[in-house]
């Protein structure tokens, strides 16, 4: 198990301490996230929807992946995989400060809803130093990095699907810069 001193996502979540109304069990099997206990893609196509009906609405939306998880994957297997998953999702609560922003699209996509614009590149910076601190699970140290792009509502688009699609492609585009960006040692510069 990795080393704890980020509060876990269970630990901050309103739904588990009573501050919120009890989900059915089919709502919590689509809102959550099997793994990583954070929210689904589909809880933020409902969030995306909801904030779009909102007058004089801005928020950005942000599309981060684990650069190399298929590697970790495949070296360390499925099980480390997963720790890596949980943490992740743990060190990005932990960061925005509010489990109801954080998503996981599939896999190692990770999508979180932010309110407040003009604090996206903070933020950025605050997850690129989080992420830096390596991960410890069974005697292996892993150090991770983040691939993010960012689309800000309305300027990169009026529908939930444009949102996501501009800010993946945005990662995207950060991802390939790290891969072609490659420094002596073989290893993507950050």
């Amino acid at each position: 198990m990795f080393p704890n001193n980020i509060q876990s996502a269970k630990a901050i979540n309103p739904i588990s301490q009573g501050q919120s109304k009890q989900m059915t069990p089919l709502e919590n099997k689509s809102y959550r996230d099997d793994i990583t206990g954070v929210y689904t893609i589909y809880k933020m196509q409902q969030e995306l929807q909801k904030k779009m009906t909102e007058p004089q609405s801005t928020f950005s939306v942000i599309c981060l992946n684990i650069d190399f998880f298929t590697e970790i994957n495949e070296t360390y297997g499925c099980q480390i995989g997963n720790e890596v998953l949980k943490e992740s999702a743990r060190r990005l609560v932990a960061v925005t400060k509010n489990e109801q922003c954080v998503f996981r699209k599939y896999a190692d996509e990770f999508m979180l809803l932010i309110d407040q614009p003009a604090h996206v590149n903070s933020l950025m910076t605050n997850l690129h130093r989080v992420f830096l601190t390596p991960f410890c699970s069974d005697g292996q140290s892993l150090r991770l990095s983040l691939s993010i792009g960012v689309a800000h509502y309305p300027n990169h688009g009026l529908t939930e699907e444009m949102l996501m699609y501009v800010a993946h492609v945005a990662m995207c585009r950060n991802k390939q810069m790290k891969i072609t960006c490659k420094n002596a040692d073989g290893l993507p510069q950050i």
